[in-house]
């Protein structure tokens, strides 16, 4: 098995600089003067969000890996 594929991912996740999000100040002083409920709601959505990107990215996945 050629591992030089699974070596050049790891050097560039190991070397990737971190992203930060546009913004995430502004929507922290927003978030943070509503009500309790907006709040979790704003929680809940996130985590929704997170989800369905990350079941595309596991799907894709598991297309290329079955059809390769």
């Amino acid at each position: 098995m050629n591992r030089l594929p699974l070596a050049i991912l790891a050097l560039t996740l190991c070397l990737a600089t971190p992203a930060h999000p546009q913004g995430c100040d502004q929507c922290r002083e927003a978030v943070g003067q509503t009500p309790i409920r907006t709040q979790t709601a704003y929680r809940q959505a996130i985590a929704v969000l997170v989800l369905a990107g990350a079941s595309v990215f596991t799907a894709a996945v598991v297309t290329l890996r079955r059809y390769r």
